[in-house]
């Protein structure tokens, strides 16, 4: 009996590599909904800006709030699209979960709850 069995998965490393990309696409997708955050958000009010009285923005910036909410729910749909395919794909004990999508996923989630709620 011989040890090792040929490998008879043929579109598995296509759909891993597609996975891949698909994952970095959605990390890529976040990363700019963070700089569309952090230009989009109310500037604080530190005790120097109250002291010398400087102007300072206390709204969001509109534009680029919907902007980094539609980048934001791009990354949650591809990330659950994402986590799905891997889901129906892993079927050996062999194949794995990819932990950083899911990751992406609850952070992606929360984010969006702490937003809308």
């Amino acid at each position: 009996m011989p040890d090792k069995l040929p490998e008879r998965r043929s579109k598995g490393l296509q759909l891993t590599t597609l996975l891949g990309w698909s994952a970095l696409l959605a990390w890529v997708l976040f990363l700019i909904a963070l700089v569309l955050f952090h230009y989009a958000r109310p500037e604080l009010e530190t005790g120097l800006i109250r002291y010398f009285q400087l102007p300072f923005r206390s709204d969001w910036v509109i534009e680029l709030k919907n902007l980094f909410l539609y980048f934001l729910w791009a990354c949650c749909g591809l990330t659950v699209l994402n986590v799905i395919v891997n889901l129906l794909l892993k079927r050996r004990r062999t194949d794995y979960v990819w932990f950083n999508s899911l990751l992406l996923l609850v952070i992606c989630v929360v984010s969006l709850l702490f937003l809308y709620l």
